[in-house]
């Protein structure tokens, strides 16, 4: 017996026309659309994700960076996984000023004070945890445009790769196109 299904109307189609066009747009929507579906069970519906993913591929789709758009994505769905973090304070004194780095050990930021109680912090740049820690709660329709330099771009992906690989263990075929794709964007440049 076969079951067919059409789809009888839809309300709002808009094409993407730019992350469809564009080989880094895609994967990074790409990636961006797998890391939610992982975050989700499946047959739940959940608006706010929608809504959330909606918003990064149609800024995706504006052509704003997409590498910082898919760091904010991904820090922001740690929740989805049971992973909070302590992003606003550090974890020993309540500082919120100042340099910072990530500890496993605390869940969350340590000032640059308390760098001695975790021997085995992430040694992380102070520049990454900084963006890192304003992504963290940073709305999508407050983002305009996005320029940072290039050293400072690596050094947040770098420690976002940590905090997946310690925290969430899931390895996506996209994020690995990524990855490639930085090394082609890198040869690219170089020419």
């Amino acid at each position: 017996m076969r079951v067919c299904r059409f789809l009888n109307s839809a309300k709002y189609i808009y094409p993407f026309t730019h992350i469809q066009e564009d080989i880094f747009a895609a994967g990074y929507a790409t990636y961006i659309m797998n890391l939610a579906d992982a975050a989700i069970e499946d047959k739940v519906y959940d608006p706010h994700l929608y809504t959330f993913l909606y918003q990064a591929l149609e800024m995706l789709d504006q052509g704003i960076e997409g590498q910082i758009l898919t760091n904010i994505f991904e820090v922001q769905i740690l929740q989805r996984f049971g992973i909070t973090i302590n992003w606003r304070e550090c974890a020993v004194c309540g500082r919120t000023q100042g340099k910072f780095d990530f500890s496993s050990k605390y869940n969350g930021i340590l000032c640059q004070q308390h760098w001695d109680r975790d021997f085995h912090r992430y040694h992380a740049d102070p520049r990454a945890v900084h963006f890192i820690r304003l992504f963290s709660h940073i709305s999508y329709d407050k983002i305009h445009s996005i320029e940072l330099k290039e050293e400072t771009k690596s050094a947040i992906r770098q420690t976002i790769d940590q905090l997946y690989e310690e925290y969430v263990g899931l390895n996506l075929k996209s994020k690995k196109f990524i990855d490639q794709m930085h090394r082609w964007g890198d040869v690219l440049k170089s020419k």
